[in-house]
C-alpha cells in the first residue's frame, strides 16, 4: 500500500475514534440525567461523526488489494471503525432532544437506561482499537516517505496534521490527540462563551422591555378615530388642491427625506391633529420615505400621544419617556449594553425615576452607532401635564442629535410658538379642507338619501354640504358633532328644512357647539347628565399612574337598585332578566343625555355574551379633551362648591366597588379567572374610597368619613366572599383564608412581600394598608384599638407605600401621623423579607424610609410633605427612637447583591440635592437630635450564600458606587471606569467562608442596635 493511502486511512482511524469517544461520553450523559447539558455540542459531534465516517467509507473504497499483514490489518481496522461510527451515529440522531418536549426527554431517559451494556461494548471496543493503532499502526507509518511520494501541502488538512505528528515523535493516539482536543476545547469554550452572553443579553433585554412597559403604553393611539377614507393624503403631497392652495406650510414630504430638527404640526382645538399624526406613524409612506433620510442605516421610528383625560403616564413626564425607551429597545436591542452593567440585575418600572430614564435615553443618544437613525413623534404636546420645560428639554434632544429628528402636534399655545416659530411647520385647520368635504359629503349625503330622497347633485343637499362645511372651519370635531347632530333629528323626523334650521341655529364655535347641546337638553336630562359627566371627571381626576377606567357596568352599579344588591352581595341577580332590563333602560339613558358629550366603545364580545354582565363591561369617556374642559367649566360656575365633588367620587367609588364584586361575571377565561383584572379591580375600588379623604376634600368634614366608613367596610365585605377567590391561586399560602394577606399577595403577585401581620380580616387593617385615613381616625377615636395593636397597624401603613400605584398620595401620610399619635416602640427590630430579600429595621427606620419615598416623588406640595414629614420624625423622636438606628437593605450593584446597612442620616444623605434643598427643617431636626451619617456593606450575597465584608471592604464598595437616590435604594450604579475595582473586591470576599441564611439572621438581629 502507497503512503499516501495508508496515511489517509490512520487519519480517517483517528478522526473517528476521537469523535466516537466524545459520542459515547454524550449518550452516557443521556443515560444519567434524561438530558444533554449542550444542544450545540451534540450537534457538533453528530456532524463531525457523519464526516469522519464518510471520509473513511471513501477512503477504503478506493484501496487496492492488500500487499502486506501491515495493509490488512489497517484496512480492517478502517473497516470496523466504520460500522462503529455507523452504531453510534444512529443511537446519537434517536438520543438528540433538541426540539424535543420534556415528556420525550423522560422517555429517551428511560429507554437509555436499557442500553447501557450496548454503551459499555461500545467503548470497550474503542479502547481495543485505540491500543490496535498504538502498537501495530501508527510506529509503522513512514512520514519521510509520504513526503517523497507527494507534495504534502496538496494533501488533506488530516493526512497532513498526522504526518506532521509522527515525525515530531508522536507515536500514541493520547499524544496525537493531545492538541487536536485541546484545539477543539478552546471551540467549544468559545462557542458556550459567545452562547451564556447571547443568552444573558436577551434576559437582560426581555428584562428590560418588562420594566418600561405599562398596560396603556398604545392605548391612547388606538382610541383616536381613523381618517376617514381617502383623507391625510395631502400631508405627504406638497402640491395640495382647493381652498388651501394659498396657504403657506412647510413640505412635510420633504422633511421626511431630507430634512432635520424639529416639525411642527399645530391646530385649533378638534382640527384633527391626532388623527393626522396617527395616520403618519401608520402609513406605510412614512418608512419609505424616510428611507432616504436615513442613507442606508437602521432606521428606528417611536412615537408617543399624550392624552390629558388618560392616566398618569398617558399625561406626564415620566410616561413619555419610558414609552419612547420601550419602543428603542423593541427596536435595538443593543441599548442593554448601554446600562452600565446594570443589565442583569434590572428593576421592576416601580423603580424608574425620571432621573434614571433621561439618563438612560441620554446614553443612548449620545453613544448610539453612526448607523443608527431616529425619528420620533409626539402628539398632543399642550395636553401634558407637569413642567412644560422638561418636555421641551427632551424635544431639543432629539432635534440637536446627529441623525435624530422628531415631529410633535399640539395647539398653538405660546410656549410652543416661541420654540417652534423657526421650525418647519403647518397648521391643520388651513390644510384640511378638501378631508372636511370629502368627510361631510362621504357621511352626511348617504343619510340625506335616506330621509329625503336627496341625492348628490341636488341643489338643496349640496347647499346644506356647503353651509356645514363653512361652518365647521377646519374643525373636525365640530363637524364631527354637527353630523350626529343632524343624523339625530333625520331620524327623529324632522323636515329638510327643520334639519337646515337646526344646522344654521347650532354656532360655529366648539364651546359654542357644546354650549347648544347643553341647552336643547330637556331640564329633567341636564341634572342626570352633569351625574355622568363629574363621574368621568372625578375618575380623570384621580393622580394615579393606574387606569381609572370608568366603564358602562360602572355607571349603571352606582344606581339604586345595582347598589342595594351589590351592598347585599347577590351576585345571582346580576343574571336575571331584571337587571339586563335595567342595564339596556341605563344604556339608552346615557346615550339620550349625554350622547354628544361622551363615546361608548362598541361591544367587542362575542354575540353569544350579547345581554350578558360582560357586554356592559365597555368604557365611557368623553368625545374629547375640548368636552371636558367645558363641561368642569361650566358645572364650576353653576356650583361653585365642592358638593359635587364629593358626590362624584361617593358614586365612582360605588361603582368600583361593584365592579369589585362581579369580577367573576366579568373576567371568565378559559384557562380560568384574570388574576390581574382582579388586582386591578382592587386597587381602583380602594383607590376611589381613600380619595374621599383627599385635599379637595375637607380632612374633618362629618359627611366624608361616614361615607368613607360604609364604603371600606363594603370593600372589606365583598373581598371575603369566597366566590370572589374562586379559582385564584394563592401563591402557596398556607391556607384559603381570605385576609389581608391573600389580597396582598394578589396585588404584588409575590408572596415574598407578605409577612405574618398581613393574617388579619379586620377593616382597620385594610383601611391603614391602603391608607383611608379617615376610617383610621375614627376607629383610633374610638378607643377600640390596643396599644399592643399600633406598632403592626403602623407597619401595615407603611408597607403599603411600596405599592406602585399612587403610594405617594397625602391621605396615605395622614394615616401614619394619625397613628404615631399613640404611644409605641418606636425601636423595635423587625426583620422579614422585602421584593430583593431580608430586611431589617426598626419601626423608626421603616418609617424614615418610608417618608424619604414621599420625599424623592414630590408628588405633594413639598411645604406640605415638610410639615407632616417634620410632625411625624419629632414625634417618633419623642418617643426615644435612636437616632443612629440600623436599616438593613439588600441592593442590586452591577449583577451582584450587597446588604447595607444606614442611619437615617444616610439615608437622607441619599436624597436628590435638589429634593433635600426643599425641605430645609428635616436635616437641622435630625442633627439636633444626635443623627450622624451612617452606611457600610455587611454582607455580598451570592445564590444565598452570605459572606461578611470587613470594613476596610465596605469601604473599598462604598467608593465605587453611585450613592444617587432611586426610590428605594435598591439599585446602585457602579461607575464604568470603576467596574474592574469592583468585581475585584467582589471576587475577593468570595474566597472567604459564606455562612447560611439563618446565621445571617441571627447576627442581624444580634447586632447593635445602632451604628
Amino acid at each position: 500500500m502507497d503512503p499516501l493511502t495508508a496515511f489517509s486511512l490512520a487519519a480517517g482511524i483517528l478522526q473517528v475514534v476521537d469523535v466516537s469517544f466524545r459520542a459515547v461520553r454524550i449518550c452516557r450523559e443521556l443515560h444519567k440525567n434524561g438530558s444533554l447539558a449542550e444542544h450545540d455540542d451534540t450537534q457538533e459531534v453528530v456532524s463531525a461523526l457523519a464526516s469522519a465516517s464518510n471520509r473513511l467509507e471513501t477512503t477504503l473504497n478506493q484501496v487496492a488489494k492488500p500487499q502486506s499483514q501491515d495493509d490488512v490489518q489497517i484496512i480492517d481496522l478502517s473497516a470496523k471503525c466504520s460500522k462503529l461510527a455507523e452504531e453510534l451515529l444512529q443511537k446519537l440522531q434517536e438520543l438528540r432532544c433538541e426540539q424535543d418536549s420534556r415528556l420525550q426527554v423522560i422517555k429517551k431517559g428511560f429507554r437509555a437506561i436499557g442500553q447501557k451494556s450496548s454503551l459499555d461494548a461500545k467503548q470497550d471496543l474503542l479502547e481495543k482499537y485505540r491500543r490496535v493503532l498504538d502498537t501495530r499502526i501508527l510506529i509503522r507509518l513512514d512520514a519521510r516517505s509520504l513526503q517523497e511520494t507527494q507534495n504534502i501541502q496538496s494533501l488533506d488538512q488530516a493526512v497532513r496534521d498526522l504526518a506532521r505528528k509522527l515525525e515530531q515523535g508522536h507515536r500514541t493516539v493520547e499524544q496525537l490527540l493531545a492538541s487536536r482536543n485541546q484545539q477543539l476545547k478552546d471551540h467549544i469554550d468559545s462557542k458556550l462563551d459567545k452562547h451564556a452572553q447571547a443568552t444573558e443579553d436577551r434576559l437582560a433585554h426581555q428584562r428590560l422591555l418588562e420594566s418600561l412597559f405599562f398596560p396603556d403604553l398604545e392605548a391612547r393611539q388606538e382610541r383616536i378615530p381613523g381618517a376617514y377614507k381617502n383623507t391625510c393624503r395631502w400631508v405627504f403631497d406638497f402640491s395640495v388642491t382647493g381652498q388651501s392652495r394659498t396657504q403657506r406650510w412647510s413640505n412635510f414630504r420633504k422633511w421626511l427625506e431630507t430634512g432635520n430638527g424639529v416639525y411642527w404640526i399645530s391646530g385649533k382645538p378638534g382640527s384633527g391633529k391626532s388623527t393626522l399624526m396617527s395616520y403618519i406613524v401608520n402609513e406605510d409612506a412614512t418608512p419609505q420615505l424616510l428611507d432616504r433620510w436615513k442613507q442606508g442605516t437602521e432606521l428606528l421610528i417611536v412615537s408617543f400621544f399624550f392624552w390629558n383625560a388618560g392616566t398618569t403616564l398617558q399625561k406626564s413626564y415620566t410616561g413619555l419617556l419610558r414609552s419612547l425607551l420601550y419602543q428603542i429597545a423593541r427596536q435595538w436591542p443593543k441599548i442593554v449594553d448601554l446600562m452600565d452593567g446594570n443589565s442583569g440585575s434590572l428593576l421592576p418600572m416601580a423603580t424608574w425615576t425620571d432621573q434614571r430614564l433621561l439618563s438612560l435615553l441620554q446614553r443612548f443618544l449620545d453613544k448610539k452607532p453612526s448607523d443608527v437613525s431616529l425619528c420620533a413623534f409626539v402628539d398632543g404636546l399642550d395636553e401634558f401635564v407637569g413642567d412644560e420645560d422638561l418636555l421641551l428639554d427632551i424635544v431639543r434632544l432629539f432635534s440637536k442629535t446627529s441623525r435624530c429628528k422628531i415631529c410633535v402636534s399640539s395647539r398653538p399655545e405660546q410656549a410652543f410658538r416661541e420654540e417652534f416659530q423657526k421650525c418647519p411647520q403647518l397648521r391643520a385647520q388651513d390644510l384640511n379642507y378638501e378631508d372636511i368635504v370629502q368627510t361631510a359629503n362621504g357621511r352626511l349625503i348617504p343619510v340625506l338619501t335616506k330621509f329625503y330622497g336627496l341625492s348628490a347633485k341636488d341643489y338643496a343637499a349640496t347647499s346644506l354640504v356647503r353651509l356645514l362645511i363653512d361652518k365647521a372651519s377646519g374643525v373636525f370635531l365640530w363637524l364631527d358633532l354637527m353630523i350626529k347632530n343632524l343624523i339625530k333629528g333625520s331620524r327623529n323626523g324632522d323636515t329638510f328644512d327643520e334639519l337646515r334650521l337646526r344646522l344654521e341655529r347650532t354656532p360655529d364655535t366648539i364651546n359654542g357647539m357644546y354650549a347648544h347641546l347643553l341647552q336643547s337638553l330637556d331640564p329633567l336630562y341636564q341634572e342626570e347628565a352633569f351625574k355622568n359627566f363629574l363621574i368621568l371627571i372625578a375618575a380623570n381626576d384621580m393622580d394615579t399612574s393606574m387606569d381609572m377606567r370608568v366603564t358602562l357596568l360602572t355607571l349603571i352599579l352606582t344606581e339604586r337598585e345595582p347598589w342595594r344588591h351589590i351592598s347585599q352581595y347577590e351576585p345571582g341577580y346580576f343574571s336575571t332578566s331584571r337587571f339586563q332590563s335595567v342595564c339596556q333602560a341605563s344604556e339608552l339613558r346615557l346615550v339620550t343625555r349625554c350622547g354628544n358629550f361622551i363615546e361608548i366603545d362598541e361591544p367587542r364580545e362575542p354575540e353569544e355574551n350579547f345581554g350578558t354582565v360582560k357586554n356592559y363591561n365597555r368604557r365611557v369617556d368623553f368625545v374629547h379633551r375640548t368636552a371636558m374642559d367645558y363641561v368642569r367649566k361650566e358645572h364650576g360656575r353653576l356650583d361653585p362648591t365642592s358638593s359635587w365633588q364629593l358626590r362624584a367620587h361617593d358614586l365612582l367609588a360605588r361603582g368600583y366597588i361593584g365592579a369589585l364584586a362581579l369580577v367573576p361575571a366579568t373576567c371568565k377565561v378559559e384557562e380560568g379567572p384574570n388574576v390581574a383584572y382582579l388586582s386591578d379591580s382592587i386597587e381602583r375600588a380602594m383607590l376611589a374610597i381613600r380619595t374621599l379623604d383627599g385635599t379637595r376634600f375637607s380632612e374633618g368634614d362629618g359627611s366624608t368619613q361616614s361615607l368613607q366608613i360604609e364604603l371600606v367596610n363594603q370593600a372589606v365585605q365583598i373581598l371575603h366572599h369566597p366566590d370572589l377567590w374562586e379559582g385564584i391561586p394563592d401563591d402557596g399560602l398556607p391556607d384559603a383564608k381570605i385576609d389581608l394577606r391573600r389580597v396582598v399577595v394578589t396585588l404584588h403577585g409575590n408572596r415574598k412581600y407578605i409577612d405574618s401581620r398581613f393574617r388579619t380580616s379586620a377593616p382597620l387593617d385594610f383601611a391603614a394598608f391602603f391608607g383611608c385615613n379617615l376610617y383610621v381616625k375614627s376607629e383610633m377615636s374610638t378607643g377600640v384599638v390596643g396599644d399592643e395593636q399600633i406598632s403592626s397597624l403602623l407597619l401595615t401603613a407603611v408597607s403599603g407605600t411600596v405599592w406602585y400605584y399612587d403610594f405617594a398620595s397625602l391621605p396615605r401620610l395622614w394615616t401614619i401621623r394619625e397613628i404615631v399619635q399613640r404611644d409605641l416602640d418606636p425601636n423595635e427590630l423587625i426583620i422579614d423579607e422585602g421584593y430583593w430579600g431580608i430586611q431589617s429595621g426598626t419601626i423608626w427606620a421603616r418609617v424614615f424610609d418610608c417618608l424619604l419615598r414621599f420625599f424623592s416623588y414630590g408628588r405633594i406640595s413639598f411645604g406640605i410633605l415638610e410639615t407632616i414629614g417634620r410632625e411625624i420624625i419629632a414625634r417618633l423622636l419623642s418617643l426615644g427612637a435612636n437616632p443612629n438606628t440600623r436599616r438593613g437593605l439588600l441592593q442590586a450593584v452591577s449583577t451582584t447583591r450587597v446588604y447595607r446597612e444606614f442611619s437615617p442620616l444616610g439615608m437622607w444623605a441619599s436624597l436628590k440635592p435638589g429634593n433635600r434643598s426643599v425641605l430645609p427643617s428635616i436635616e437641622p431636626l435630625l442633627l439636633s437630635a444626635g443623627c450622624a451619617h451612617y452606611a457600610e456593606v455587611r454582607y455580598i450575597v451570592t445564590e444565598y450564600r452570605y459572606y461578611p465584608v470587613s470594613h476596610v471592604q465596605s469601604q473599598r464598595i462604598m467608593e465605587t458606587m453611585d450613592l444617587g437616590w432611586n426610590a428605594h435604594y435598591e439599585l446602585c450604579d457602579i461607575a464604568g471606569d470603576r467596574m474592574t475595582e469592583f468585581g475585584d473586591i467582589i471576587a475577593e470576599i468570595e474566597t472567604g467562608d459564606p455562612i447560611d441564611i439563618e446565621a445571617f439572621r441571627r447576627d442581624i438581629r444580634e447586632s447593635k442596635e445602632s451604628f
